[in-house]
């Protein structure tokens, strides 16, 4: 009896087992409770709550990035100039998160002040981005100063726009109506095509360059009213729903004039790689 008691005494918990124990409690409560925090840090929520890295279901979701541009306004002249995405940073992370893409709108400013005397600049961004194989949409507001807009951790971030729910439909028909589209064709070089689905807000419009290797292009109407200035026409074209519309080289336009966000879907074929690829096929078979 004397024994069990003696052991007992020796088993009891000193200050630092408590200490170590509450301390570990902590954190694995604190890690529990970080993945389901994105209604208090709603400053870092994109398309998905949560903060990078503590959400629970950040690796179920596919980003694709299709393309970022960076414009830059001097105030005190009024020039306008673009900027190399990676020119200042060689990541591809800023461009999903708010609080980075803040971040880097504030470094690029204060940049252009120290290396090229432009102290007084404005930083707008046009940010397209697909999550789980949805249409390519924006993630900011290419109308809004990201230098002088307000950024704060436990508010949502203003010049995010929402991600496109209500297209969320779309999503396992698009790849069948490319097919459908390729086959349709009666061009060749629209068969060995890939394709680019798009969705754009009301009043907003889609400024792209296509070289002369990218010739081949069509995009059709999928849903809403949109219009496409082409630059060697130098007009104006509806777009009608379903009906393919060649695009020609140099930079195009496309303008959503519906009151509901529009979706087009773009097939474009290099002709060069596309001829290329078609003769070592053949000499393959030879």
């Amino acid at each position: 009896m004397v024994f069990i008691i003696h052991m007992f005494t020796e088993l009891q918990a000193g200050f630092y087992h408590k200490f170590f124990s509450i301390f570990t409690i902590c954190v694995m409560v604190w890690q529990a409770f970080m993945p389901y925090s994105h209604f208090i840090t709603k400053g870092y929520n994109n398309w998905t709550g949560g903060l990078y890295g503590y959400s629970w279901d950040m690796m179920i979701h596919n980003w694709n990035t299709q393309h970022v541009k960076i414009k830059y306004v001097n105030k005190d002249t009024g020039e306008e100039g673009y900027l190399d995405p990676q020119a200042f940073v060689n990541l591809n992370r800023w461009p999903s998160h708010p609080d980075m893409i803040k971040q880097h709108a504030m470094c690029i400013a204060d940049q252009l002040a120290i290396d090229y005397e432009m102290p007084n600049t404005e930083i707008y961004m046009d940010i397209w981005h697909s999550m789980n194989h949805r249409f390519q949409q924006r993630m900011v507001d290419p109308a809004v100063d990201l230098v002088a807009v307000d950024w704060s951790p436990f508010r949502p971030a203003s010049f995010m726009l929402p991600l496109l729910n209500d297209l969320e439909g779309w999503r396992t028909q698009l790849n069948e109506i490319a097919m459908q589209a390729k086959h349709g064709s009666t061009d060749w070089f629209i068969h060995h095509a890939d394709a680019t689905f798009i969705a754009d807000f009301p009043g907003m419009f889609l400024e792209n360059f296509l070289n002369e290797d990218l010739s081949k292009t069509n995009i059709t109407l999928l849903a809403g009213s949109a219009i496409l200035y082409d630059p060697q026409a130098k007009k104006n074209i509806t777009l009608e729903v379903n009906k393919p519309t060649r695009v020609g080289i140099g930079t195009h336009i496309v303008y959503v004039t519906s009151d509901a966000p529009a979706c087009y879907m773009y097939l474009y074929s290099n002709t060069t790689e596309t001829m290329l690829n078609s003769q070592l096929s053949q000499l393959e078979f030879k």
